[in-house]
């Protein structure tokens, strides 16, 4: 049986929810679908997380590393991960599909927490 989730991505994966609707996050990383459960889960020791949304329009960062403590939201720790900004480029649609909610002391922040910032 898998013990450890495959890093499924290196950032987080950001979703306006529907209030009410149950989403069914992939904790192993093996879903075609990320960041939902497509059932790849199989023959492995992991199950989805279900997550129901409290309002329309809710702003989320589902963990696409898989090893956030905090499923199924981003904690941070795909930071850790070797290469995460080596390579990393601002422009690509990855990044750019994260969209800046607001402007704190010169840091333009992607959500509340601070997982992505930039200082422009």
């Amino acid at each position: 049986m898998t013990t450890l989730p495959k890093v499924a991505g290196k950032k987080p994966f950001y979703k306006e929810l529907e209030k009410g609707r149950t989403y069914l996050w992939c904790s192993c990383g093996l879903s075609k679908s990320q960041s939902y459960c497509d059932g790849s889960h199989k023959d492995t020791d992991f199950l989805p997380i279900p997550y129901r949304a409290k309002v329309d329009g809710e702003e989320v960062l589902f963990c696409l590393c898989k090893l956030t403590s905090d499923g199924p939201h981003c904690d941070g720790s795909h930071n850790n991960l070797p290469g995460t900004y080596v390579n990393d480029d601002p422009e690509s649609a990855e990044s750019v599909s994260m969209r800046v909610r607001r402007r704190i002391d010169g840091f333009y922040l992607s959500l509340p927490g601070g997982v992505r910032a930039e200082n422009r």
